[in-house]
């Protein structure tokens, strides 16, 4: 039985968030039922570099070796895959995950790897490992690439997620991801795993590098419940991020699901870390969503801007926001908005408009974030051609002090104004009075304020360094 070893990488930066490594985990329920003896190492979750498991990656002398990495670990991609040689000569190495599909000619340059896999691994992995155990070194296989040789065809998605299995959960090590700082930080259960009930989205919103496709493809609403109890009743889990690119796209699928939560009685608490798409919610949705056990929802606001909403493609509809962000909080779930300021063109009176926005809405939360350039997506291709990304590395995006600055505002000002969104936002003794009745645990009030405290200080010190 060939042997395969999956492996996160860790790089150890400011703001360190986890969660479990769901790639991989259903990579590995795949490989599972094919036959391959399967084994996980979650550095990212385990915060330890490679040499910490030295002895056991010899001694496992896997015959195949899975890295997953996302953008800031390509430098330590770079350091790992001669390690991983040295510690398993026989072992062939191919790179996914969002840096071998956004950064594909960089990662077939990386030493000692075989091959890198775009798009939805479980898909092609098992051909590739079929065919190199049948002798063939290079076999021309949608979405693979070799290094010396270039790119295959297109990756090809998958049609049925139904058909795949549920993730390979006995491979997990859920109590590291339970005190470990998670996605959104707030939780209503310290026991909880992430569930993606769909794949793909049809938006071109301009900074996003839609991992998995333009394409909406959606679970049926009965295998995402029985996932979702199955992790209830299997491993105790109380809590559920969905995190899905787009999970309301269908809101008869969405409500579905939450009508087939209750019906079941699954006890969970729900929230979702990437966000939902807020003009594109219904009152209905949300009260569903809230008898689902909805504690939290973020909504992806981004700009205030009418003019910026057009050029990022996103084209919220901000008056129906409102309205969706109204009557989230009237159900008794904590809103929280994500927004981004920095963006090309954006002038000082935009990003005042942003913020005034955010101050203005009953949201409980709000992240304010400099606009960071990623590979592979429109933004890139605008900041291409104002001649900002010569000489500029996207490991050191930086969502607190980004590298390249795109907008009218000069970096010291905009640095200025990301802090004053903050205080603005929160220094309200209304804002944290209905923050503190919203929480689920009043602990988390002293945690996220040193948070906020913290985050205020680095700023004030970045701005004098500067």
């Amino acid at each position: 039985m060939a042997k395969v070893l999956l492996i996160t990488l860790f790089k150890g930066q400011k703001n360190y968030q986890v969660g479990p490594p769901l790639g991989l985990l259903y990579l590995a329920a795949v490989l599972r039922d094919a036959g391959y003896e399967v084994r996980l190492l979650d550095l990212r979750a385990r915060k330890e570099p490679i040499s910490a498991h030295a002895e056991t990656i010899a001694h496992f002398a896997p015959d195949v070796i899975g890295l997953s990495a996302v953008i800031p670990e390509a430098n330590v991609l770079r350091l790992a895959a001669p390690q991983l040689k040295r510690l398993a000569p026989r072992a062939k190495i191919v790179v996914g995950g969002p840096y071998a599909n956004s950064s594909t000619w960089e990662a077939l340059g990386v030493p000692d790897i075989d091959a890198v896999v775009r798009g939805e691994g479980e898909l092609v992995l098992p051909r590739l490992l079929a065919a190199w155990a049948a002798g063939e070194a290079q076999p021309e296989l949608p979405g693979v690439g070799y290094p010396g040789v270039g790119l295959g065809p297109p990756p090809q998605a998958i049609e049925d997620l139904d058909a795949l299995p549920f993730p390979a959960w006995e491979l997990a090590e859920f109590d590291t991801y339970h005190h470990q700082p998670r996605h959104g930080y707030l939780y209503a259960h310290r026991r909880y795993f992430s569930v993606l009930s769909s794949r793909g989205c049809p938006y071109h919103c301009i900074f996003c590098q839609a991992l998995f496709g333009h394409r909406f493809r959606a679970r049926s609403p009965k295998s995402v419940v029985d996932e979702v109890e199955a992790l209830r009743n299997e491993h105790d889990i109380h809590e559920i991020h969905f995190v899905d690119d787009c999970f309301n796209l269908d809101l008869a699928r969405a409500k579905a699901i939450c009508d087939e939560l209750v019906r079941r009685q699954v006890d969970v608490a729900i929230t979702f870390p990437v966000g939902l798409r807020a003009d594109a919610m219904d009152r209905e949705l949300i009260d569903k969503l809230a008898a689902a056990g909805a504690f939290k929802i973020p909504y992806g606001i981004e700009t205030a801007s009418p003019r910026l909403q057009k050029l990022l493609k996103k084209n919220v509809n901000l008056s129906k926001l409102r309205l969706i962000i109204d009557h989230t909080v009237a159900r008794g779930i904590i809103a929280h908005g994500f927004f981004m300021l920095g963006f090309p063109t954006e002038t000082e009176q935009e990003v005042q408009e942003t913020i005034r926005f955010a101050v203005e809405s009953n949201l409980h939360f709000a992240t304010f974030n400099h606009v960071n350039l990623l590979p592979a997506t429109e933004l890139w291709e605008i900041a291409e051609k104002m001649g900002r990304t010569d000489g500029y590395d996207p490991v050191n995006c930086d969502y607190d002090d980004p590298p390249v600055p795109l907008s009218e505002v000069p970096p010291t000002r905009m640095r200025a104004l990301v802090r004053h969104a903050h205080f603005a936002f929160y220094l309200s003794a209304r804002r944290l009075w209905r923050i503190w009745r919203a929480l689920p645990h009043k602990r988390h009030f002293f945690g996220f304020f040193g948070l906020f405290l913290g985050k205020l200080t680095w700023f004030s010190v970045r701005q004098r360094e500067r």
